[in-house]
């Protein structure tokens, strides 16, 4: 059994319960993916679980590192109950897009690696929320150039909060349009609400959730890494709402905005690797498979936000120079990217290309 067979298997440890069987020589190697892949929670848990002798010390960092993770879970859930708390008190309604929302769906929500609260309330309080985050960050004044096309963001103690007007912005004007119809449904109607520290939070409707989620992780991989974790996110999204799919408005979704190809490599990994019941994936095609391992290699290799590979060299501070070293990281992701979608992979490449022009032109003009 490769490393990397064991490693999915410790996964569906994690989210189902299964047994996994590890050989003493490979806990070396699991450290290291499950960091890269942004599982270290789930693996660690797993590997403690099984029959395997593991170094004491290691033992102890593998449980110092779950305790954290539950700590942050703890953080995130009592801001995440204060913002929506707070906004609600300005008459601001929103959708707690991702993240927590999304641990809410696992077996084990502690065990899922931490990330952002991203908390959409529209267009029309954007502004009115982004004062209040800017306040809350304790900013003397509104940051307007971290203003961008979907979100405002702040750090806040140990939390990053991005307050979303957009849930995404997708490359091709026509793709935007129709995508922004799907999502102001989806953010308005048939929200699911979850219970964080006694606060009701609304998460998305569940047929558009399981969209976006998908989406965000490819958004991730063609544009620098995915992490198995996005993953695991897709897969139990699509098991906790099994039944309350709209598969056929799902379909219609993925196809509208040329995603089918991206929607079946990744629904092979939540059935073959992850171990979704292959009838609960819509869309599933087992005919997949040679693209499926294509993702896969590529995920495992490049890791979260590409964690797993090693840049050639640091961006140079030169400007001009570090324009082009951006635009060479481009051209890698959209050699990626072309192997699983070239439509897409063409789509994408000029997106970032059209972005970068324009702020090399706003530079130049100031």
């Amino acid at each position: 059994m490769k490393i990397e067979d064991t490693y999915f298997s410790l996964l569906r440890t994690s989210l189902w319960g299964t047994e996994s069987k590890v050989g003493k020589e490979e806990i070396p190697g699991l450290v290291k993916i499950a960091f890269a892949q942004s599982t270290a929670g789930m693996v660690f848990d797993a590997l403690l679980s099984c029959d395997v002798e593991i170094d004491p010390e290691l033992s102890m960092k593998m449980k110092r590192h779950i305790a954290r993770n539950i700590l942050m879970h703890g953080t995130l859930d009592s801001s995440i109950a204060k913002v929506v708390t707070d906004l609600k008190g300005l008459g601001i309604e929103g959708v707690l897009l991702k993240g927590q929302g999304n641990a809410a769906r696992y077996r084990r929500p502690e065990l899922r690696a931490c990330g952002d609260i991203d908390y959409y309330v529209g267009e029309a309080n954007f502004m009115k929320a982004v004062q209040y985050a800017s306040a809350l960050a304790g900013e003397k004044e509104i940051q307007y150039k971290r203003i961008i096309g979907k979100h405002y963001d702040v750090d806040w103690g140990e939390v990053h909060l991005e307050i979303h007007r957009k849930s995404e912005i997708l490359a091709g004007k026509k793709r935007d349009r129709i995508y922004q119809e799907y999502s102001d449904n989806g953010l308005r109607e048939g929200l699911v609400p979850i219970d964080i520290n006694g606060v009701s939070v609304m998460t998305p409707e569940p047929t558009f959730n399981a969209f976006y989620i998908f989406h965000h992780a490819w958004h991730h991989f063609s544009a620098g890494g995915v992490g198995m974790r996005h993953l695991c996110d897709f897969t139990t999204c699509i098991h906790a709402f099994r039944d309350r799919i709209d598969r056929e408005r799902l379909e219609k979704m993925v196809k509208s905005l040329g995603l089918e190809t991206p929607w079946k490599c990744f629904a092979y990994i939540a059935v073959e690797k992850l171990g979704l019941p292959a009838g609960e994936m819509p869309l599933y095609d087992s005919a997949m498979g040679r693209k499926g391992e294509r993702l896969t290699r590529f995920i495992l290799k490049d890791g979260n936000f590409g964690r797993g590979r090693k840049p050639f060299m640091a961006r140079p501070g030169n400007y001009v120079l570090g324009k082009a070293y951006a635009l060479t990281n481009h051209v890698a992701r959209f050699l990626r990217t072309a192997c699983i979608s070239p439509h897409l992979a063409c789509l994408e490449l000029w997106f970032r290309i059209r972005h970068g022009l324009a702020a090399v032109f706003k530079d130049i003009r100031k």
